[in-house]
C-alpha cells in the first residue's frame, strides 16, 4: 500500500535560473557571479582586485502565482576600485541595461517578459569610508518554458 500519491512533474518544464541568467546578461559589465570570488588565489595572488569590477547577482524574492511567469526580485551588488567607478558601472551598465530589457529580450532561449528597477530601501550605509559596493534590486519577469 502506497501512502503517498505525489503528481507526476515530468511534463512540466523547470523555472530557469534567474540568477545565472542575470549573470549572462551583465558579464558584458564585469566579472559576474553569484557569489563573492576569494581574496586569493590557490597560490596567494591577488584574485579579488584583479576580477574587479565584480557584479554579485543573488535572487531575493519573487514568485509566480500565475505558474506561468516567475517575479523574480534580483539583487545586484557592484565593486569596482572606488565606490565612485562602482556607481559608474552601476549607472551606465547595468541600469541602462535594465532600462532596454523594460520590455522584454531573450537570454540564452528564455524569454525574459520584463525588466525593472525596485524601488525603495536596499543598502544600509556603510561606517567604513572605504566601502566600494553599491547595490541596487531589479524585477525580472522569466516566462517558464512550454
Amino acid at each position: 500500500m502506497t501512502v503517498n500519491d505525489w503528481p507526476p512533474i515530468d511534463d512540466i518544464p523547470a523555472w530557469p535560473d534567474v540568477e545565472d541568467l542575470m549573470c549572462t546578461y551583465f558579464e558584458r559589465f564585469g566579472h559576474t557571479c553569484t557569489e563573492y570570488p576569494d581574496e586569493h588565489d590557490e597560490d596567494g595572488q591577488p584574485l579579488f582586485e584583479n576580477l574587479l569590477p565584480i557584479i554579485v547577482i543573488n535572487r531575493g524574492g519573487g514568485g509566480s502565482p500565475d505558474g506561468i511567469v516567475d517575479v523574480a526580485i534580483v539583487q545586484v551588488a557592484v565593486t569596482a576600485a572606488s565606490r565612485s567607478e562602482s556607481w559608474r558601472v552601476m549607472n551606465t551598465g547595468i541600469r541602462r541595461a535594465v532600462k532596454a530589457a523594460e520590455h522584454g529580450c531573450t537570454i540564452d532561449g528564455y524569454t525574459i517578459v520584463e525588466m525593472s528597477e525596485v524601488v525603495g530601501p536596499q543598502q544600509l550605509p556603510s561606517l567604513n569610508p572605504d566601502h566600494r559596493e553599491v547595490q541596487l534590486e531589479f524585477q525580472v519577469n522569466v516566462q517558464r518554458p512550454r
